[in-house]
């Protein structure tokens, strides 16, 4: 007896058929998993004729100190093309409501979301068939971005944090975290800061190191170090780091593998109580690092003695787990920041309908040398918001009514207008 397999292709419909007469079964399959973003449906032959209504975006929703930020990508359009999509949100206590209608953006910021608060959103899309029609599944609730720190405020950012150590290190050298700072000094001079996070300081041992490696660029790899004395004072050092292990087998290791060359003195910081150490050093002290450049394998060591002469990882009392990079930001990102300010012209605000108006936040500006507005959010009033980085755009009222037209304008830095930016549309 033999046996067929039918398979249908997407553009015809049309079957192949395969015997296993010649082509034996081997038990086997392979299989591919395809996704449609348009066109006619798979097996369209048995669909009604025509457009439909497109499929539901599949969002997904973060949250920050900034709000909650909504992304998905295109949905299957249902054979038209997707003119917009809308956004509905709900709480625990309220019922699902239009929050806003957007254009063709694949994305929306709520900014309107109240911290502490849990929002429901859901996202439906719109062509010219109709708006899609959602499942409770289809709704999403924004996940929590946990802040990793400030750049620009002490301790700053956290880069790495350890884990348990097998066997437990002591609880001087024990790393629990590190953070890197660079707060502005109004200067012009990069001044990061590190600041090492130890499980206990209290007893403060002599004779030891704590050290901060990282690489730059393509010269030697760059430290900052505390280290303490017979007496268990403490000083603070910058400096370069020989090359490391492994050496090709055939090589001689160099005199200074893994040793660390000081240059000079950095600032330093103890608080026993706390139980952190922190070292400021100058960038052109440490390789020179400008904004936007990467450090990257930045590893926290501890040492006894021999972290004087050698700071190989495998001899540290104890190291983090995972070797991290960082992205400097250049303190000049973290001078004193004023909000910019918004304002809204729009002509005509009266006529007949539909009216199309004319949008532009042109003259909006920041006070803050270096600073320039990066997005312009219009709020058209009636239910409809986009943000876009140009200052102008047109919208069409096709109902008639009177609408309050609003605008919010955000930095470079990230920096948010406050002010009241409002204009009155009137349709008659």
């Amino acid at each position: 007896m033999s046996t067929r397999s039918e398979a249908a292709t997407p553009a015809s419909g049309t079957l192949t058929t395969a015997n296993t007469a010649t082509n034996p079964l081997t038990y086997t399959a392979l299989a591919s998993i395809a996704r449609q973003s348009g066109g006619r449906p798979l097996f369209h032959d048995f669909d009604p004729a025509g457009a439909n209504v497109p499929g539901n975006p599949l969002v997904t929703a973060t949250a920050d100190s900034a709000g909650v930020h909504l992304t998905w990508p295109v949905p299957d359009n249902g054979g038209a093309a997707v003119t917009g999509y809308k956004v509905y949100r709900r709480t625990s206590t309220s019922p699902r409501a239009l929050l806003v209608n957007l254009g063709p953006s694949t994305g929306f910021d709520d900014i309107t979301a109240q911290a502490g608060t849990t929002y429901y959103y859901m996202v439906t899309a719109v062509n010219a068939v109709g708006e899609s029609q959602p499942c409770a599944s289809d709704e999403v609730t924004p996940m929590l971005i946990a802040s990793a720190g400030d750049p620009c405020n002490m301790p700053g950012v956290s880069v790495v944090k350890d884990g348990a150590d097998t066997p437990p290190a002591p609880p001087s050298p024990d790393i629990q975290e590190l953070f890197i700072a660079e707060p502005y000094v109004g200067d012009g001079q990069g001044r990061p800061a590190f600041t090492l996070q130890l499980k206990d300081l209290s007893t403060v041992p002599p004779n030891s190191y704590w050290y901060v490696i990282w690489d730059w660029g393509t010269g030697p790899r760059q430290y900052v170090a505390a280290k303490t004395d017979n007496n268990g004072v403490f000083s603070f050092d910058y400096g370069d780091v020989g090359p490391a292990l492994p050496i090709p087998p055939t090589s001689v290791p160099p005199s200074n593998t893994n040793a660390p060359n000081r240059k000079g003195a950095a600032i330093g910081t103890v608080n026993k109580l706390a139980g952190t150490i922190t070292i400021v050093v100058q960038d052109s002290q440490v390789g020179s690092p400008a904004a936007g450049q990467t450090l990257t394998n930045i590893s926290p060591r501890t040492f006894g003695q021999t972290g004087g002469t050698n700071v190989i990882s495998s001899s540290a009392l104890d190291k983090t787990d995972t070797t991290p990079a960082y992205t400097l930001i250049g303190s000049n990102f973290c001078r004193p920041q004023h909000p910019p300010t918004a304002v809204l012209n729009a002509s005509p605000t009266t006529g007949a309908l539909p009216l199309t108006v004319n949008f532009s936040g042109a003259q909006s500006s920041d006070p803050d040398a270096g600073d320039a507005i990066a997005s312009y959010t219009f709020n058209f009033g009636d239910g409809s918001v986009v943000t876009q980085t140009t200052p102008a755009l047109a919208h069409v009222y096709p109902v008639a009514g009177s609408y309050r037209a609003s605008l919010i304008v955000k930095d470079s830095r990230g920096g948010q207008s406050v002010n009241v930016a409002e204009v009155i549309i009137t349709v008659q």
